[in-house]
């Protein structure tokens, strides 16, 4: 016969705030590891579907803006890249596959990426919330970034699936530049990520998601919508974002 107190001590343990847990794999960094290095081997939707759960779970149950807990986010982030690539390239090499695979292999996508955008978008505005306050936190331009990049391919999938995109994004992703370009590290060259081959900027990655968007006339395939913003990584040597209109030197202007 289960006592009172054992009945109040399993009803505690049920409330115990998200992350207090000894096995829960956002604890602490040690913690995070060794969960990802349990995740099956092969398995890159099952892998991915985990990650994007802890990642959901992480920015719904946030309150803290600590340097462990950006750590731990940035770690998954960075682990579930390849598996997002694999997703990816499931998605873009069937255009024959049935609905409902479709809908299962973009929802994931998708959600990886919105997750990923919202948990960079909350430490970045949280982190530059004091005037000035942008150009001393080291962490602000490679998490702006890597934020503008997020929602970038979050714009990409919904014109893949001919979805309108929304204000909301289109909205948090003007604030993320003008968050770097007020900060003064608008053009700051860095890798976004550990294994990418070239640097990148805020400035680039914005106007990137921009011409993408110019490019995307509502009739492309999502494999030719792919090929053009792999096309135009090629050209952010070119693009640049000036304060003052030159009729003479512009062609596209945005307010």
């Amino acid at each position: 016969m289960t006592s009172l107190a054992d009945k109040f001590a399993s009803r505690l343990a049920q409330l115990t705030p998200f992350g207090k847990r000894d096995d829960d794999p956002l604890t602490s960094l040690k913690t995070a590891t060794r969960w990802l290095e349990k995740l099956p081997v092969g398995a890159a939707f099952k892998c991915q579907e985990a990650i994007l759960g802890a990642l959901r779970r992480f920015n719904e149950n946030s309150s803290q803006y600590t340097k462990d807990r950006l750590a731990i986010f940035m770690m998954l982030d960075e682990k579930s890249r390849d598996l997002q690539d694999t997703l990816v390239l499931q998605y873009l090499r069937n255009p024959r596959m049935s609905r409902q695979v479709e809908s299962r292999l973009w929802h994931a996508v998708y959600g990886l990426y919105w997750e990923i955008a919202r948990g960079y978008h909350a430490f970045v505005l949280h982190l530059s919330r004091d005037a000035g306050k942008a150009t001393q936190e080291e962490p602000i331009p490679l998490i702006t970034l890597r934020a503008i990049r997020a929602f970038g391919q979050l714009l990409k999938w919904h014109a893949i699936r001919y979805l309108p995109p929304g204000e909301k994004l289109w909205l948090r992703l003007h604030n993320l530049y003008r968050i770097a370009e007020s900060g003064g590290f608008k053009r700051q060259s860095q890798l976004a990520y550990p294994d990418d081959t070239a640097p990148c900027n805020c400035e680039t990655a914005y106007l990137h998601t921009l011409m993408l968007d110019l490019a995307n006339t509502g009739t492309l395939y999502p494999k030719q919508l792919d090929l053009v913003d792999r096309w135009l990584c090629c050209c952010h040597g070119m693009l640049r974002l000036d304060d003052q209109f030159d009729e003479n030197a512009h062609n596209f202007t945005i307010d």
